[in-house]
């Protein structure tokens, strides 16, 4: 199971230099435990310039200057845990760049597993390493019926590059993991549990305000520095595939429409945060000390 996590910050409250690094190596650290055979990023700044970067292995063996590379007012973060395709390969590593014409046009992130992932990208004539890739190459071309006909399970976000300070996210199973969080004072931070969140801002001396219900399968969620909205996207429910039992449930035709114009643009509801209490998880901050030495008690003077 992979990990997904991200932030975007709020403009008008920006968050030190300081906490962003710590949010990010905290965000990492979290989703590590999920996925540690590649990592990778994909940040916008404040003039809309865009770093991507992928590595092998986890981002806590990260160097420094790769997550300093993830800084930016806009945050897609990825931890692989592989299920096909070479683990040591950084180019089989999250997110995506999917391009059409030469040019990239959107990078994507996956949290979950495709089990006809190589069968749907034949059909469409292309040749894919890692199963999650054929996602966002549907979603790409604007193929939500090709979405649908897929089997698997799992949280799917991307940027686009015609509109880089928004970040979309769906969930495309039941089961499928994340957690999505206003912060107080400004900006929104997700990760694939509640755990992931906490330790995180715990690490980074920021506090969660409210808890962002996402509920809706199948629905692409805009996250922005303007809040987290519904979009008119419904359609990008697939076939949960049970990875013990081999065997695939398919999705309800009860919402066999691809846009309800009445949910676009509508903010979502936010709730109380997770009522779980827990203890923040300082062992990662003795990791990164040995790591970074310096750095480290640099930064958390």
């Amino acid at each position: 199971m992979c990990g997904i996590s991200g932030f975007v910050e709020d403009s008008n409250n920006k968050w030190t230099k300081e906490q962003k690094l710590f949010l990010i190596i905290g965000l990492g650290e979290g989703i590590d435990r999920r996925g540690e055979h590649a990592c990778g990023y994909a940040a916008v700044s404040s003039d809309g310039n865009l770093n991507y970067a992928r590595k092998k292995g986890p981002w806590i063996r990260a160097r420094m200057r790769f997550i300093e590379g993830a800084l930016g007012d806009v945050l897609l973060m990825h931890a692989r845990f592989a299920t096909c395709g070479n683990r040591e390969d950084p180019m089989n590593a999250h997110p995506f760049a999917i391009r059409r014409n030469g040019k990239v046009i959107l990078w994507g992130a996956h949290n979950g597993m495709i089990s006809n992932a190589d069968a749907s990208a034949k059909k469409h004539g292309r040749k894919i390493t890692v199963d999650s890739q054929e996602i966002f190459e549907l979603i790409a071309d604007g193929d939500y019926e090709g979405v649908r006909d897929l089997n698997g399970y799992g949280v799917c976000t991307w940027i686009e590059s015609n509109n880089r300070k928004t970040v979309n996210l769906c969930r495309l199973t039941v089961h499928s993991d994340i957690c999505v969080v206003s912060i107080k004072g400004g900006g929104i931070v997700w990760g694939s549990t509640w755990e992931i969140i906490k330790n995180a801002l715990d690490f980074a001396d920021l506090e969660v305000d409210k808890e962002f219900v996402i509920d809706d399968i199948g629905m692409v969620y805009h996250i922005n520095a303007e809040g987290v909205f519904k979009t008119n996207i419904l359609s990008l429910k697939i076939s949960a595939f049970n990875r013990y039992t081999k065997s695939v449930l398919k999705s309800s035709d009860d919402e066999d429409v691809a846009y309800n114009l009445s949910k676009e643009a509508e903010q979502v509801e936010t709730k109380d945060p997770g009522s779980i209490s827990l203890a923040s998880d300082k062992n990662f901050e003795e990791r990164y000390r040995e790591q970074y030495g310096n750095w480290y008690e640099r930064y958390s003077d």
